[in-house]
């Protein structure tokens, strides 16, 4: 995993690499050529790196309110993303029914091409958009639809714990 910010606003973030060499690269290809990363600070008393781990045992945890820079995308993008942070733990949205939410109803492909753009994956959580037919589809995460099924089952707890509340 590694992730670059701007102070606490959270520019791109990448996880599922077998290094982290390789988790820096894909996050260089994931950011402007500006911000390029070539190391990541010592995340041993990083919250949000506790937080991910949280996430990754299994444990209920929550993003919302981690910033995020959206200042290089469109109003159309940001709203798109916006309503993806919105779609709580344990559920998914149809690319279709993302767009609605956005207020962009019919713009499923454009949603589709938002979501393959997100750089900070998790945190807006584009792993619970999936197909009208209900298939999970393409994830742009190493290991894809596996990658996306497995972010899926961990949230199912956290749904059921929601749910109690």
């Amino acid at each position: 995993m590694a992730f670059a910010r701007n102070f606490d606003v959270l520019l791109a973030i990448t996880f599922g690499h077998r290094t982290q060499l390789a988790a820096t690269k894909a996050l260089n290809a994931r950011l402007d050529a500006n911000l390029l990363c070539d190391f990541i600070n010592d995340p041993t008393e990083d919250a949000l790196v506790e937080r991910l781990h949280g996430f990754a045992a299994g444990r209920l945890t929550r993003f919302d309110d981690v910033p995020v820079d959206m200042s290089s995308r469109t109003m159309f993008q940001r709203k798109v993303l916006e309503a993806c942070r919105a779609i709580p733990a344990g559920d998914t949205r149809t690319y279709g029914e993302l767009a609605a939410d956005a207020g962009y109803p019919g713009a499923a492909r454009a949603v589709g091409s938002a979501m393959a753009n997100n750089r900070t994956p998790l945190i807006i959580p584009c792993h619970r958009v999936v197909l009208a037919s209900g298939a999970a589809g393409k994830f742009s995460a190493p290991q894809g639809e596996v990658m996306r099924r497995r972010l899926l089952e961990l949230e199912k707890p956290q749904r059921c714990s929601l749910a109690k509340k």
